[in-house]
Protein backbone atom coordinates (compact mmCIF):
# COMPACT_ATOMS: atom_id res chain seq x y z
CA UNK A 1 0.00 0.00 0.00
CA UNK A 2 2.84 2.57 0.78
CA UNK A 3 4.38 1.75 -2.38
CA UNK A 4 1.40 2.51 -4.02
CA UNK A 5 1.39 5.64 -2.32
CA UNK A 6 4.55 6.82 -2.96
CA UNK A 7 3.95 5.70 -6.94
CA UNK A 8 1.24 8.59 -6.87
CA UNK A 9 2.78 10.92 -4.95
CA UNK A 10 5.94 10.70 -7.18
CA UNK A 11 3.72 10.79 -10.53
CA UNK A 12 1.59 13.67 -8.86
CA UNK A 13 5.06 15.54 -8.41
CA UNK A 14 6.61 14.47 -11.78
CA UNK A 15 3.21 16.17 -13.56
CA UNK A 16 3.37 19.30 -11.38
CA UNK A 17 7.11 19.41 -12.78
CA UNK A 18 6.51 18.92 -16.06
CA UNK A 19 3.32 21.35 -16.00
CA UNK A 20 5.31 24.34 -14.54
CA UNK A 21 8.46 23.75 -17.07
CA UNK A 22 6.81 24.31 -19.98
CA UNK A 23 6.84 27.78 -21.64
CA UNK A 24 4.46 30.55 -20.91
CA UNK A 25 2.44 32.42 -23.48
CA UNK A 26 4.32 35.19 -24.51
CA UNK A 27 3.04 38.68 -23.61
CA UNK A 28 1.68 40.33 -26.92
CA UNK A 29 0.82 44.05 -26.47
CA UNK A 30 -0.67 44.24 -29.98
CA UNK A 31 -3.79 42.38 -29.77
CA UNK A 32 -6.12 44.84 -29.41
CA UNK A 33 -8.06 46.86 -32.90
CA UNK A 34 -6.58 49.63 -33.17
CA UNK A 35 -9.54 52.35 -34.40
CA UNK A 36 -8.65 54.77 -37.04
CA UNK A 37 -9.66 58.45 -37.24
CA UNK A 38 -8.70 58.31 -41.05
CA UNK A 39 -11.64 57.65 -43.18
CA UNK A 40 -10.24 56.28 -46.52
CA UNK A 41 -12.52 57.33 -49.28
CA UNK A 42 -13.10 54.86 -52.72
CA UNK A 43 -13.45 56.90 -55.35
CA UNK A 44 -16.31 56.61 -57.63
CA UNK A 45 -15.81 57.83 -61.86
CA UNK A 46 -18.81 57.40 -64.07
CA UNK A 47 -20.76 59.46 -66.51
CA UNK A 48 -22.93 61.85 -64.88
CA UNK A 49 -25.85 60.40 -66.81
CA UNK A 50 -25.38 56.48 -66.65
CA UNK A 51 -27.51 54.52 -69.16
CA UNK A 52 -27.60 50.46 -69.23
CA UNK A 53 -24.21 48.59 -69.90
CA UNK A 54 -22.33 52.03 -68.70
CA UNK A 55 -19.73 51.09 -65.88
CA UNK A 56 -18.70 52.69 -62.67
CA UNK A 57 -15.52 52.86 -61.71
CA UNK A 58 -14.39 52.48 -57.89
CA UNK A 59 -10.84 53.09 -56.70
CA UNK A 60 -9.56 52.54 -53.64
CA UNK A 61 -5.70 52.74 -51.87
CA UNK A 62 -4.74 52.10 -48.60
CA UNK A 63 -1.32 53.92 -47.71
CA UNK A 64 1.24 52.23 -45.29
CA UNK A 65 0.55 54.44 -42.49
CA UNK A 66 -2.61 55.70 -40.35
CA UNK A 67 -3.60 58.14 -37.19
CA UNK A 68 -5.20 56.15 -34.57
CA UNK A 69 -8.20 58.26 -32.69
CA UNK A 70 -4.95 59.66 -30.36
CA UNK A 71 -2.96 61.32 -33.23
CA UNK A 72 -0.26 58.41 -33.51
CA UNK A 73 0.84 57.28 -36.28
CA UNK A 74 0.84 53.57 -37.16
CA UNK A 75 2.81 51.60 -39.63
CA UNK A 76 -0.04 48.89 -41.27
CA UNK A 77 3.49 46.85 -42.54
CA UNK A 78 2.22 46.89 -45.94
CA UNK A 79 4.32 45.15 -48.83
CA UNK A 80 4.74 43.33 -51.61
CA UNK A 81 3.06 39.79 -49.47
CA UNK A 82 0.59 42.12 -48.35
CA UNK A 83 -3.32 41.88 -49.27
CA UNK A 84 -6.72 43.30 -48.21
CA UNK A 85 -10.03 42.50 -49.30
CA UNK A 86 -12.77 45.31 -48.10
CA UNK A 87 -16.17 44.65 -49.44
CA UNK A 88 -19.11 46.32 -50.72
CA UNK A 89 -22.41 46.08 -50.42
CA UNK A 90 -24.73 46.37 -53.84
CA UNK A 91 -28.41 46.74 -54.38
CA UNK A 92 -30.89 47.44 -56.82
CA UNK A 93 -34.42 49.27 -56.28
CA UNK A 94 -36.91 46.58 -56.71
CA UNK A 95 -40.92 46.45 -57.32
CA UNK A 96 -41.92 46.91 -54.14
CA UNK A 97 -39.57 50.01 -53.80
CA UNK A 98 -37.49 48.46 -51.63
CA UNK A 99 -33.70 47.80 -52.25
CA UNK A 100 -32.37 44.13 -52.55
CA UNK A 101 -29.44 42.87 -53.30
CA UNK A 102 -27.87 42.55 -56.41
CA UNK A 103 -24.95 40.04 -57.75
CA UNK A 104 -22.71 41.62 -60.19
CA UNK A 105 -21.49 38.18 -60.67
CA UNK A 106 -18.77 38.54 -64.31
CA UNK A 107 -19.97 41.83 -64.80
CA UNK A 108 -16.79 43.40 -63.26
CA UNK A 109 -13.40 44.64 -64.71
CA UNK A 110 -10.57 45.22 -62.80
CA UNK A 111 -6.98 47.44 -64.17
CA UNK A 112 -5.28 46.59 -60.92
CA UNK A 113 -5.96 43.84 -58.03
CA UNK A 114 -9.01 41.66 -58.61
CA UNK A 115 -12.77 42.19 -57.95
CA UNK A 116 -14.98 39.30 -56.73
CA UNK A 117 -18.67 39.16 -56.15
CA UNK A 118 -20.90 37.21 -54.08
CA UNK A 119 -24.57 37.62 -52.32
CA UNK A 120 -24.94 41.13 -53.42
CA UNK A 121 -21.38 42.55 -51.92
CA UNK A 122 -18.09 43.11 -54.05
CA UNK A 123 -14.59 42.41 -52.78
CA UNK A 124 -11.98 44.82 -53.59
CA UNK A 125 -8.46 42.77 -53.90
CA UNK A 126 -6.16 45.40 -52.90
CA UNK A 127 -2.76 45.13 -54.33
CA UNK A 128 0.46 45.97 -53.41
CA UNK A 129 1.77 49.11 -55.48
CA UNK A 130 5.38 49.68 -55.24
CA UNK A 131 5.84 53.60 -56.58
CA UNK A 132 3.48 54.92 -53.66
CA UNK A 133 3.97 52.26 -51.18
CA UNK A 134 0.23 51.16 -50.67
CA UNK A 135 -2.69 48.80 -51.65
CA UNK A 136 -4.53 49.60 -54.47
CA UNK A 137 -7.11 48.29 -56.33
CA UNK A 138 -9.12 49.90 -59.45
CA UNK A 139 -12.58 47.92 -60.71
CA UNK A 140 -15.41 48.40 -62.61
CA UNK A 141 -19.04 47.51 -62.02
CA UNK A 142 -20.67 46.84 -65.53
CA UNK A 143 -24.44 48.09 -64.75
CA UNK A 144 -26.98 45.65 -67.08
CA UNK A 145 -29.74 46.71 -65.51
CA UNK A 146 -32.03 50.01 -64.94
CA UNK A 147 -33.01 51.44 -61.47
CA UNK A 148 -31.82 52.81 -58.98
CA UNK A 149 -28.84 51.65 -57.53
CA UNK A 150 -27.15 51.41 -53.47
CA UNK A 151 -24.28 50.72 -52.13
CA UNK A 152 -23.02 50.58 -48.99
CA UNK A 153 -19.32 50.56 -47.66
CA UNK A 154 -18.55 50.03 -43.99
CA UNK A 155 -15.48 49.76 -41.87
CA UNK A 156 -12.77 46.80 -42.67
CA UNK A 157 -10.04 45.59 -40.93
CA UNK A 158 -6.81 44.78 -42.02
CA UNK A 159 -4.41 42.78 -40.41
CA UNK A 160 -1.07 43.86 -39.71
CA UNK A 161 1.78 41.41 -41.71
CA UNK A 162 4.28 42.01 -39.20
CA UNK A 163 4.50 39.65 -35.90
CA UNK A 164 6.13 42.42 -33.82
CA UNK A 165 8.01 40.46 -30.97
CA UNK A 166 7.17 36.93 -30.82
CA UNK A 167 6.45 34.46 -33.17
CA UNK A 168 3.22 33.49 -31.73
CA UNK A 169 1.43 36.60 -31.00
CA UNK A 170 -1.53 37.86 -33.07
CA UNK A 171 -1.14 40.19 -35.81
CA UNK A 172 -2.33 43.87 -34.61
CA UNK A 173 -5.60 44.84 -36.71
CA UNK A 174 -6.96 47.70 -37.50
CA UNK A 175 -10.33 49.43 -37.89
CA UNK A 176 -10.32 51.55 -40.71
CA UNK A 177 -13.62 53.14 -41.73
CA UNK A 178 -14.50 53.57 -45.70
CA UNK A 179 -16.63 56.16 -47.27
CA UNK A 180 -17.02 57.38 -50.59
CA UNK A 181 -15.78 60.03 -52.95
CA UNK A 182 -17.91 61.11 -56.19
CA UNK A 183 -18.79 63.71 -57.89
CA UNK A 184 -21.47 64.44 -56.08
CA UNK A 185 -20.21 64.09 -52.78
CA UNK A 186 -17.87 63.43 -49.80
CA UNK A 187 -16.96 61.14 -47.29
CA UNK A 188 -20.74 59.24 -47.07
CA UNK A 189 -21.32 55.57 -46.32
CA UNK A 190 -23.54 54.73 -48.72
CA UNK A 191 -23.79 55.76 -52.38
CA UNK A 192 -26.95 55.77 -54.63
CA UNK A 193 -27.18 56.50 -58.39
CA UNK A 194 -29.67 56.04 -61.59
CA UNK A 195 -29.08 54.46 -64.70
CA UNK A 196 -31.12 55.36 -67.30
Amino acid sequence: MKKIHTYFLLCSIALISFATSCPQEPFCDNQTAIVTTESIAIKVTSNTNLSQNDTIWLSLEIPNTLKDINGAVHNIEINANSSIFPYIRTQLKNDFDTFSDINFGTHTVSTFGTVQTYDGNINLGLEYKKDSNSLYCKAGLILKEKGIYKINVGSFYPISMNYKEYVDCPKKTYNIPLTFNTQQNTNHQEYTFTVN
